[in-house]
């Protein structure tokens, strides 16, 4: 599945991204990426369809940025869904304060602007990513009208 508009390469299974000579992104292999989206599947999945929605927007303009605590998966929630961030993690039932928790861990790979040394594309393979998994848990929802 080719998952960039700007290249010809199939980089679905290559979680390096695009520039494979890159030694500075992290690996993910199979297994690692399997329990990251099922550990982001079961927290975001407690979310109402309308608020998955918001954070799928929020992934596809690019606004969702790993590297810092307002953009980060649980700053992002707060800001859209109006709360702090102690009550969204009750709410979702998270309450890791570390990164290295499986969705922790993949939300801190999410920066969709260029660094200045890294030159990627309009947005990065964990973010392409997380819009997938969005996508797949907002079609197992009911919508409330």
């Amino acid at each position: 599945m080719k998952l960039f508009a700007n290249t010809d390469e199939d980089l679905s299974s290559d979680i390096h991204g695009p520039n494979k000579d890159n030694v500075l992104a992290p690996y993910f292999p199979p297994e690692t990426m399997a329990e990251c989206e099922k550990h982001f599947k079961q927290v975001i999945g407690r979310l109402e369809a309308e608020e998955i929605s918001l954070l799928l927007t929020e992934l596809e303009k690019g606004s969702v940025n790993g590297c810092y605590l307002e953009t980060n998966l649980l700053g992002t929630l707060a800001r859209l869904l109006k709360t702090n961030r102690h009550s969204l993690r009750e709410r979702l039932e998270y309450y890791s304060e570390k990164s290295l928790d499986p969705i922790g861990y993949w939300f801190r790979q999410i920066a969709d602007n260029d660094n200045g040394v890294i030159v990627r594309p309009r947005r990065c393979l964990f973010t392409e990513l997380t819009i997938r998994w969005c996508k797949d848990i907002l079609s197992k929802k009911p919508r409330t009208i």
